[in-house]
């Protein structure tokens, strides 16, 4: 038993580990994740992300506060065609917090979702709806933005 505990704790730390290497300043071309840096805990640094989000115009569908989780409503945006986006949003708990954030927008004709994405295409509906989650993010008061590919 303590070896199954001890391989999965090793591999939880190399997943922490290979995430935190795959953080940039700068959106990398194809970043779909944007994290917050705070030094809120993570409760707090939540409730504060629901304040950003709603004074922007969005509403919160769910917030968790023991699952340390956010997700919006569906808010409208235009890239050439109407759309809408929809963020998701988890911390971790502790004194200091990484928020992960990220959005997905309906696919035109079909019955799934798209991820925003930082792609190369500035007016497409990928790169606008990233651009919008991308806003929403550098809101957040006192916040470090790093960005990465889930």
């Amino acid at each position: 038993m303590k070896i199954i505990l001890l391989s999965l704790l090793l591999l939880f730390i190399g997943l922490v580990a290979q995430a935190q290497t795959m953080m940039m300043d700068t959106p990398p071309k194809e970043a779909d994740v944007i994290i917050i840096r705070t030094p809120d805990n993570g409760q707090d640094a939540l409730v504060k992300l629901s304040r950003v989000l709603t004074a922007q115009g969005y509403s919160i569908a769910t917030l968790d506060r023991k699952l340390i989780t956010l997700v919006t409503k569906p808010k409208a945006f235009s890239a050439g065609a109407p759309s809408t986006l929809t963020i998701r949003a988890h911390t971790s708990a502790g004194p200091e917090s990484l928020i992960t954030i990220e959005g997905d927008y309906p696919i035109s004709g079909k019955q799934t979702t798209g991820k925003a994405n930082y792609s190369t295409a500035r007016q497409g509906v990928s790169r606008v709806a990233f651009d919008q989650l991308q806003k929403a993010a550098a809101a957040y008061p006192g916040g470090q933005l790093l960005y990465g590919k889930d």
